[in-house]
């Protein structure tokens, strides 16, 4: 083990230099950076050992890792569309499909929480028998049931359980519906027609895309997420969230739309034209994540902190 870490440390080195340098919000550079740390944190599946080592298999670390990076390459295409073709040569270089062409599908068999010979024990090249080490603590994968599309009462779909799956369409939406999304990982779910509420919980790295909402689009515990309204929306509430692009509308963004977030990262809302047709380009505005809270006139007043590039 001793000479496996020795041999993979200068591979470890750049990959947490190259995640030191993605850490820089204020670089001019940030999302670029992001693009490389999360490509590299792929290389990882070099130190894995076996089950208990507290990896997943190679070729799902490797998906992931590569998921997270195409998530803010894709970000970063769309802002610099037209704009900067080198740089958008660059990002479809490295979002080139050979790069995860030749991986294997990882089964559930083949998934560490399924496998039977997760015990750690490592057998003796000697003829004594050898203390096995103590297992580390498996890394916990998302907790998987019975995949579920279903309508319930006839008041609230549920859609859960989904992993892979790009095309999970609800069509038979009433306004009288709310639609809850639970424990979906790199999944696209389409929602059509008029429903009153929809609620996203638990989610990794999925698309969600609605036609009409009438109270609030709400997201809690979710990472790596892509919502897109097409027509209306009053709220959207996003709670304990790493990494959510929202999108709507310039008709929804001169009304009375509001974005509520809550001990969250990395939230963005695109205001996209309301016309497909339209030549105008999308403006993506970032939440504010840090604030100054002072006191003027003996009252605490609280504002967010803005930076200013040199």
């Amino acid at each position: 083990m001793a000479e496996l870490q020795q041999l993979l440390q200068p591979v470890a080195d750049e990959m947490v230099a190259a995640g030191q340098l993605a850490d820089n919000r204020r670089s001019a550079a940030f999302q670029q950076l992001k693009v490389v740390a999360e490509s590299l944190n792929g290389l990882s599946w070099l130190a894995y050992t076996g089950p208990a080592c507290g990896m997943p298999l190679p070729a799902q670390h490797i998906s992931d890792s590569w998921n997270s990076a195409e998530f803010y390459a894709n970000k970063l295409m769309m802002a610099l569309k037209g704009k900067d073709e080198a740089q958008i040569a660059w990002l479809k270089a490295i979002k080139g499909g050979g790069v995860t062409a030749g991986l294997r599908k990882v089964t559930d068999d083949m998934k560490a929480k399924n496998r039977t010979d997760k015990s750690g024990h490592v057998p003796s090249s000697g003829g004594g028998a050898a203390a096995a080490p103590a297992p580390a603590k498996a890394k916990a994968g998302p907790p998987m049931g019975n995949p579920k599309i279903e309508l319930e009462g006839d008041r609230k779909w549920v859609v859960e359980h989904h992993s892979g799956n790009r095309e999970i369409v609800v069509d038979r939406t009433d306004p009288r519906h709310t639609v809850y999304i639970y424990n979906c990982h790199n999944c696209v779910v389409q929602i059509k027609g008029k429903v009153n509420a929809v609620s996203i919980d638990g989610c990794k790295r999925t698309g969600v895309v609605f036609e009409q909402v009438i109270a609030t689009c709400e997201l809690v515990n979710c990472g790596s997420m892509q919502v897109q309204c097409l027509g209306h929306v009053p709220t959207v509430s996003i709670d304990k969230c790493d990494g959510c692009q929202v999108f709507i509308n310039q008709d929804v963004a001169q009304g009375d739309f509001q974005l509520v977030t809550a001990k969250s990262s990395e939230v963005n809302l695109t205001v996209v034209p309301a016309d497909p047709e339209s030549d105008a380009d999308a403006v993506e505005h970032p939440v504010p994540e840090q604030f100054i809270s002072s006191f003027k006139a003996g009252r605490l007043v609280t504002v967010a902190a803005s930076h200013s590039g040199g």
